[in-house]
């Protein structure tokens, strides 16, 4: 005699399984021999409908620190769905102890996009304690936090959060049943996660200052160093940058006073020859004023400019 077992499955698999609401059935058969020739029965068949298990996970998307120099800056993070049925999450923010300073968090919002970056006016916004769009089984949705120091940190200083995700269907004990509130009416099981999912981001403040210190030599043409008539000044403007953070868009002036003039071709940055007019070398000079644009500068960086003027 010989038996069969048949098993029917109608949707495919995921992350935690068959999709939830799949239906699973199964029907056993026999074959036999007998007095009365070859013969075969039937057994009862039985149906099963998934569960669907809520288990989502939440990790960030930033290689370290993530630097805060002005009002804002945004972390990012990856909200994945590893259950087997859709599912919408909550989302609010917790402070960590021992951060150095507080944070202002801004905003909540998802990547709409899907460029990978925020986008101020696009992105769709998650109140705290608001719940995002469904998240389908094995799908994931970016998350960004955005948020500015509260007070006047010190370059250097670290703040941490907490992105903490709730599962609207429910949490608890892992294996802990809610009845009829999963896919197609079946029950809701809370996975490995207890139905939640947390993960930190750190924000480090980067902070820069300018300073300037302008310093003459004198060449009378009386082979001394007297300021008079005739005479050439040369002055050295040494431009440095302090701290962790970057300056953008640094542009240094100075100016040609009355009573002298620019002499011509005498413009250098780092002993780099600049030319007088406006150009892609960032100098340029006119009857009044000697600028050069340094553009972005890092901390720790530092620039020296040079020029000539002779006394009237």
């Amino acid at each position: 005699m010989t038996a069969g077992l048949g098993l029917a499955f109608a949707t495919p698999c995921h992350a935690a399984g068959v999709s939830a609401g799949s239906l699973i059935e199964s029907a056993a058969t026999a074959s036999y021999d007998s007095a009365g020739g070859r013969g075969s029965v039937s057994s009862n068949r039985i149906s099963l409908r998934v569960d669907e298990v809520i288990d989502p996970a939440l990790t960030s998307l930033d290689a370290g620190p993530v630097g805060l120099s002005s009002d804002k800056a945004v972390l990012a993070f990856s909200l994945v769905n590893t259950g087997n049925g859709p599912e919408a999450m909550r989302l609010s923010i917790r402070p960590v102890a021992g951060s150095d300073f507080e944070l202002t968090v801004k905003a909540i919002t998802i990547d709409s996009n899907g460029n990978g970056v925020f986008d101020e006016g696009v992105d769709q916004l998650i109140p705290p304690g608001a719940a995002t769009p469904e998240i389908a089984p094995d799908s994931s949705l970016r998350v960004f936090v955005i948020a500015g120091a509260s007070g006047s940190p010190a370059d250097g200083q670290q703040a941490r959060v907490t992105l903490l995700a709730e599962a609207v269907t429910g949490t608890g004990n892992a294996g802990a049943a809610i009845a009829g509130q999963g896919t197609a009416g079946v029950d809701a099981i809370i996975g490995s996660s207890g139905g939640r999912a947390q993960a930190n981001g750190t924000f480090v403040i980067q902070s820069a200052a300018v300073s300037i210190v302008k310093s003459a030599v004198i060449s009378d043409p009386f082979g001394g160093s007297e300021p008079v008539p005739g005479a050439f000044v040369t002055l050295t403007l040494n431009t440095q940058v302090t701290g962790s953070g970057t300056v953008t868009d640094l542009v240094v002036t100075s100016p040609v006073p009355l009573g002298t003039r620019y002499v011509a071709s005498t413009l250098t940055l780092d002993g780099v020859p600049l030319s007088d007019v406006a150009d892609t070398d960032g100098g340029s000079v006119n009857t009044d004023f000697v600028e050069v644009r340094l553009g972005n500068l890092a901390g720790g960086t530092s620039r020296s400019i040079v020029y000539r003027l002779q006394i009237q």
